[in-house]
């Protein structure tokens, strides 16, 4: 009984998957499921299939959230690597200010010079997701058990071995939390790239906006929310598995 107990947590993502896969693949019967609650929807035209538009929210995130952590990983990583405090503290001031940053104001502004399309989604959602990452990285190398840095420091590593082979080891799941929330933020800010040609699931979020559809609105966001829940279970689960193994390879 209690091996079925651990193992059932495990059921959680694929029926996460099942569930957005439904709502991709098969969203007329999911709409029909939902119409004594809803309403039937009003006729509209679909610009792209729903699984495309399903294919294109994905990849921008992964690609901004990837452009993301790459630079505040860095970033964070070489300003503790130097005891750059004062850097540090303008890393996190900038990033804040990215952060409070409308995404809509991003991308307005941004169009400009960008033009309509991918280029300004992705630089709206690459500064969103610098901050998340960036403050977990300095804190995490920064807040580590300052006994264990010395032990590295007695056994002779230089400051790079020391930041490879220990500080980042046990400060990887802070970090991978940083990931998770920038990822899961980005998820729900694609949902406005839409309205500068950049697709996703937000257009039919906006077009059941414009025509009052209920089950237009529903067919971005039902999909939208089950990316982000699927998203935020496997980091948890990720960050869980890192924080086991820094328990058992740190002395108590």
């Amino acid at each position: 009984m209690a091996t079925e107990t651990r193992r059932r947590p495990w059921l959680k993502e694929p029926l996460l998957l099942g569930l957005l896969a439904f709502s991709v693949f098969d969203f007329p019967r999911l709409a029909a499921l939902l119409s004594p609650l809803i309403g039937e929807g009003k006729p509209s035209v679909e610009w792209a299939p729903l699984p495309v538009l399903a294919g294109q929210h994905i990849g921008v995130v992964l690609l901004s959230s990837t452009a993301s952590f790459l630079v505040a990983f860095s970033l964070g990583a070489a300003s503790h690597l130097y005891g750059l405090k004062g850097l540090q503290e303008l890393l996190l001031n900038v990033g804040s200010f990215g952060e409070s940053f409308p995404t809509a104001a991003v991308i307005a502004l941004a169009v400009p010079a960008l033009g309509y399309g991918f280029e300004p989604l992705l630089l709206a959602l690459f500064l969103y997701g610098l901050l998340p990452v960036l403050m977990n990285t300095i804190q995490g190398l920064t807040g580590l058990d300052r006994d264990v840095v010395q032990a590295a420091e007695g056994m002779g590593l230089t400051r790079v071995q020391r930041l490879l082979r220990v500080e980042l080891p046990l400060a990887a799941p802070m970090i991978l939390a940083g990931v998770r929330t920038a990822v899961i933020i980005n998820i729900a800010a694609a949902s406005i790239g839409s309205v500068v040609g950049a697709g996703g699931l937000g257009m039919p979020i906006v077009s059941g906006i414009r025509t009052f559809d209920p089950v237009l609105i529903l067919k971005g966001t039902i999909p939208i929310a089950l990316l982000a829940l699927l998203a935020d279970s496997l980091f948890r689960r990720a960050e869980r598995r890192l924080d086991r193994r820094v328990r058992s390879a740190t002395p108590a």
